[in-house]
């Protein structure tokens, strides 16, 4: 993976990749993360149109076009985005239903939640609370129906 598609990937939605190393909880602002390692090892392992699928199911639009409304376009944590990629990665028909999926959940309280309960890694406590929310939200109920005959 080249530099440049990440930054390209993130410029196209209007994000701005700062280093790790600037990070404080002040520092925090819609559309900035500090997670590009996180970013490039999500390129690296899923490639491009992946991460960019990813940024667009966090900021909740299409390519950065729309402005999200419920906040969670400050949620460009790395717990976040591995999170949402893992979730994307094991229900690929999540992502078909576009950007919309996670404007009704709260990814800042979902990863609060997760570091609060100590669990383990906290992208991994995430993905169970972030699937177990969209249950809650309805969406597209067929996909748990069939995970979960699958598991039977």
């Amino acid at each position: 993976m080249s530099r440049g598609s990440l930054w390209a990937v993130a410029r196209e939605r209007g994000i701005t990749l700062k280093s790790g190393r600037d990070h404080s909880p002040a520092a925090s602002r819609e559309r900035t993360t500090y997670a590009r390692k996180t970013l490039r090892r999500l390129m690296d392992k899923h490639g491009e149109e992946h991460v960019g699928r990813v940024l667009d199911v966090i900021l909740g639009d299409e390519r950065g076009r729309r402005r999200n409304r419920e906040g969670n376009a400050a949620e460009l944590y790395g717990a976040t985005l591995t999170a949402v990629s893992e979730l994307l990665r094991r229900h690929p028909q999540l992502a078909e239903e576009g950007p919309a999926i996670l404007r009704e959940i709260d990814l800042g309280a979902l990863r609060r939640r997760a570091k609060a309960m100590k669990a383990g890694p906290v992208s991994q406590t995430m993905l169970t609370l972030l699937t177990l929310a969209l249950v809650d939200t309805g969406a597209d109920e067929d996909w748990m129906r069939e995970r979960t005959e699958e598991a039977a």
